[in-house]
């Protein structure tokens, strides 16, 4: 598996079902009735250490949109091949208080400087060019984790960070997939990924421990500022520098630009329910 930028948001809701219209108020308030009881909740996600920040926040009495929004950045430090800072995505959500479901677009957009020319495949290095930094698109994953706190949070901001800040300074035990992945792309790496990712001039390994300083800095910094981080200072500094020195387009304008979006979600109806999905940009019901 290659690691190619940007890196998706894994924390992806695709489809929904909610019930009929007429039986919503009854449903609502058993989901209200059931807040305090942790049994009538579950939290799933592709790695155990993110499934266990979620529950964390439930524990100390958030919802499920604060639930969310640890599993989904406990996920850019558990599962760095996968998902991050980096990634963008979109989120279909059902509200309890109104019966309605929602869905929230925080796609990324090429940059504004992009040279579409160097991706069509009359470019002899179109290939390589849709694997590196010349196809990296604006991070909007932070965008749309801080909208869906703005409207739903009932948690500070900075707590719900917090375990993934944890587990990047403190680090963990890493497991065979991960493991894996790291030594297929170890070649590909820089001398500061192999600095982080591996340990005498060697990749990790599964049971090794993986502790990421710089990325626990870089996530206290947004738990104290959110989306801010990317109009100014030196996280934005960083990411549009490096991406440029790699060759790429992103600059701090595109950072600046960033932008989520609330839209009404497709549906149709199927035997007495109604069946909701996520429209355009996202695949929608293929999704």
């Amino acid at each position: 598996m290659r690691l190619h930028l940007p890196l998706l948001l894994l924390f992806f809701i695709s489809w929904a079902c909610t019930g009929p219209t007429e039986e919503s108020n009854t449903q609502n308030s058993e989901v209200e009735s059931a807040s305090s009881d942790l049994s009538q909740f579950a939290v799933a996600s592709s790695q155990p250490l993110a499934t266990q920040a979620g529950l964390e926040i439930l524990e100390k009495g958030g919802n499920a949109f604060d639930a969310a929004i640890a599993v989904a950045t406990t996920l850019g430090v558990v599962e760095p091949q996968h998902s991050g800072l980096g990634g963008y995505g979109s989120m279909l959500i059902f509200d309890a208080a109104t019966g309605k479901a929602r869905f929230l677009s925080f796609s990324g957009k090429y940059p504004m400087q992009l040279e579409k020319s160097a991706l069509k495949p009359s470019d002899p290095q179109a290939e390589q060019n849709r694997n590196g930094a010349m196809a990296t698109t604006t991070p909007t994953l932070l965008a749309g984790l801080v909208a869906l706190h703005e409207t739903y949070g009932s948690q500070a901001w900075p707590d719900l960070l917090d375990p993934a800040v944890q587990l990047a300074v403190k680090g963990f035990v890493i497991e065979e997939e991960l493991a894996n992945d790291i030594s297929s792309n170890y070649g590909d790496f820089s001398d500061y990924g192999r600095s982080v990712f591996g340990s005498d001039d060697a990749a990790l390994k599964s049971g090794d421990r993986l502790v990421q300083p710089d990325l626990g800095r870089s996530l206290k910094v947004i738990s104290e500022r959110g989306a801010a981080v990317w109009g100014d200072g030196d996280i934005a500094d960083a990411v549009a520098g490096s991406v440029r020195q790699s060759g790429g387009f992103l600059s701090q304008d595109d950072l600046s630009a960033m932008e989520s979006n609330w839209y009404e979600p497709l549906s149709i109806p199927y035997n007495g329910y109604e069946v909701v999905t996520s429209g355009t940009p996202t695949a929608g019901f293929s999704a």
